[in-house]
């Protein structure tokens, strides 16, 4: 039985096959307890009206005890990357939701969890990486994203300030 509920809107498509596969195994793990109840969702996009509908639906309808939004921030400054996807949020639930921007791209965490060094977009490095070690002359799409959750090393990953945002906010009730 899940001690609570936690939903995870991320704003791409395979970001949420990624983040499931990603929670699996930090409740494997021990990292976070296996016993809460976490759904994973896609974000109808960060900066979109109706962005405040799914909030209201997760929040109010559905009745979910935290929502923790997962975005990039492509480059642009993270504060303001946060303050405008909160903007979507009614204020009566703030308090129940948390917004994490990864900066710059969600690729930095497989970069990182793989121990590739980045150089510039952490999307190109991922691509040359690949190209190089796999030979294939496309490297890497983001369809791959979620076969990365089970080869990143997580004791890699704990030290990205982002990563650690999500763990505090998937252990804090």
């Amino acid at each position: 039985m899940a001690i609570r509920g936690v939903e995870i809107l991320t704003e791409d498509r395979y970001g949420v096959e990624f983040m499931k596969k990603l929670i699996d195994r930090l409740k494997n793990l021990k990292i976070i307890a296996k016993n809460i109840g976490i759904k994973c969702e896609r974000l109808v996009g960060k900066c979109y009206p109706k962005a405040s509908r799914q909030v209201k639906a997760i929040l109010g309808l559905k009745k979910v005890q935290k929502l923790i939004m997962l975005v990039d921030s492509e480059y642009e400054n993270v504060q303001q990357v946060e303050s405008l996807v909160l903007e979507h949020v009614p204020s009566i639930y703030r308090d129940r939701v948390k917004v994490i921007v990864v900066d710059p791209k969600i690729e930095k965490w497989i970069c990182i969890g793989l121990g590739i060094r980045i150089m510039g977009d952490p999307v190109e490095t991922l691509k040359d990486h690949l190209r190089k070690r796999t030979g294939n002359i496309r490297g890497y799409e983001k369809y791959m994203l979620p076969q990365f959750a089970n080869k990143i090393e997580i004791s890699q990953l704990m030290q990205v300030p982002e990563f650690k945002m999500l763990l505090n906010a998937l252990r804090d009730p």
